[in-house]
């Protein structure tokens, strides 16, 4: 007899778990809908996983029929080690809002269910998914006013996915720990891509007299780029002759050598790079990317690259605190959506 109880137990306890929020541990996959993303044609770094997971939240949120199904997360193109979402994102925070979410590997291939691809949803669309048994996510370029235009007047459900993916206290304290010993009088920051793609500032043109040059209903990485008189491309050298001068300037940048930056070097302003401000606690590389998003959050001024999920994500998160963005969540949302 009591060994009956402690099963009908058992089993009552293994209900929970699989209708709850998070565990690591599971044998099975819940009998409730799934939502996961596919490996696509390429394998994608941090910034494309988490607009991943934003999509995933989102449909799940708005359906509140889905249980998330999170894969392993690589810090790069060229960093390949996984990741679990916990080792950078507080995952208690993601499953509220949420019917639930499985942190783990899980293979759903082969269960019957709707493919979704990186396309414009609209809420009505999201609503009928809750009848699809399972939902594969598919995305491999997507920014989220991209594929969810109607976010940008939906303020409620931004500040809940951006509460969900917070990221952890460990990233948090360290951000914190760097402002306290390098920026204590405040700060400004800018985020610099190179590499494969080399990315522009995103700037209100208007407001220094430069012009725009600007191509509707392509999401290229120069649409909207600041032009002079003369029809050069404003770069972040002009940015800086602009900054308030009596304030160092945060870089965040994946080419901290690059001879752009020694250029900007030799202006005489304070500029600070990782390499000026890590901590002596080491770290991950995807730990580091998203300590020093943390950090461009809370600078005074912050100018983001044109068409980057880094830069997005800073974004957002300016725009729900207290200090807000709206300048850049209004032109990011535009550049995306249109």
């Amino acid at each position: 007899m009591a060994k009956q109880f402690l099963t009908v137990i058992w089993m009552f306890l293994l209900g929970i778990i699989f209708s709850g929020s998070s565990s690591s541990s599971e044998s099975r996959l819940p009998d409730i809908p799934l939502i996961s993303h596919m490996k696509s044609k390429r394998n994608c770094g941090f910034g494309n996983v988490r607009e991943i997971y934003f999509f995933m939240w989102l449909v799940a949120n708005q359906t509140q029929q889905h249980t998330l199904v999170f894969r392993s997360i690589h810090g790069s193109d060229h960093d390949q080690q996984k990741y679990d979402a916990s080792h950078i994102f507080d995952t208690e925070k993601i499953g509220h809002d949420v019917k639930g979410i499985l942190l783990r590997d899980s293979d759903v291939s082969g269960r019957d269910g709707v493919s979704l691809v990186s396309e414009k949803l609209s809420k009505s669309e999201l609503v009928a998914l809750k009848n699809s048994k399972n939902t594969h996510v598919v995305l491999e370029w997507a920014y989220i006013f991209g594929s969810f235009p109607w976010l940008y007047e939906d303020r409620d459900t931004m500040k809940k996915l951006m509460k969900a993916f917070q990221y952890n206290d460990k990233i948090q304290r360290i951000a914190e720990k760097i402002i306290n010993a390098h920026f204590p009088d405040g700060f400004n920051a800018a985020h610099w891509r190179f590499g494969d793609s080399e990315r522009w500032p995103q700037m209100e043109c208007g407001e220094y007299g430069w012009s725009e040059k600007w191509k509707r209903g392509w999401g290229g990485p120069n649409n909207g780029v600041c032009v002079d008189e003369s029809g050069d491309w404003i770069g972040y050298k002009d940015v800086f002759q602009r900054f308030d001068n009596r304030l160092p300037i945060f870089i965040g940048t994946n080419q901290k050598t690059h001879e752009k930056i020694a250029e900007v070097r030799g202006m005489g302003l304070e500029l600070k790079l990782w390499d000026d401000v890590k901590p002596e606690e080491k770290l991950t590389e995807l730990e580091i990317q998203c300590v020093e998003q943390v950090l461009m959050s809370k600078a005074t001024q912050f100018v983001p690259a044109l068409f980057s999920s880094l830069s997005e994500m800073v974004i957002l998160m300016r725009a729900v605190a207290e200090n807000g963005d709206e300048p850049n969540l209004k032109r990011m949302f535009d550049l995306q959506a249109n």
